[in-house]
């Protein structure tokens, strides 16, 4: 895995009206979900920093609420920013698959009546997502023409076409 190192040399120096001024300060070098690095600095202190990995700062999808048929699919697009970061991998879910499914390539495939939340996770541990609504409701064509269907001078069913 390629890592992005990057050296930077802190000084911390307050210059108010000609006067220096201590001024403590705590930093965050790196936070994830899971990891903070921090640092406290004062006057005069040099840190030399080392960077880690660049992580996703944030996921945009093509669409942000959607409403589709039972069986319809559309595809979401997501773009990350950095478009360089070092692990560009998202994961995709649904809040309810009984309402629509989504696979690993933003893929929504309508399942039922219902609403949901597809969500698109970044996977470096920056906690970084993105969110579309998607409405899922049936619609029924209201100026469709009614007719029979007859089966010895009886009516078995009443059906609808255009």
């Amino acid at each position: 895995m390629k890592r992005n190192i990057l050296l930077l040399l802190v000084v911390l120096l307050s210059v108010i009206a000609g006067v220096q001024t201590a001024m403590a300060q705590k930093i965050v070098l790196y936070k994830t979900n899971s990891q903070t690095i921090e640092c406290e600095i004062s006057e005069l202190d040099s840190i030399v920093f080392i960077a880690g990995p660049k992580i996703v700062t944030s996921i945009v999808l093509s669409e942000t609420s959607i409403t589709l048929q039972p069986d319809e699919t559309m595809r979401l697009t997501a773009t990350i920013k950095p478009s360089d970061a070092e692990n560009p991998e998202l994961t995709w879910e649904s809040s309810d698959e009984e309402v629509a499914m989504v696979v690993n390539n933003g893929l929504v495939l309508a399942i039922a009546d219902g609403t949901c939340i597809i969500t698109c996770r970044a996977t470096d541990g920056s906690g970084v997502y993105a969110e579309c609504a998607v409405k899922v409701r049936t619609i029924i064509n209201n100026n469709a023409k009614k007719c029979s269907v007859f089966h010895t001078n009886k009516i078995i069913t009443e059906i609808f076409s255009n």
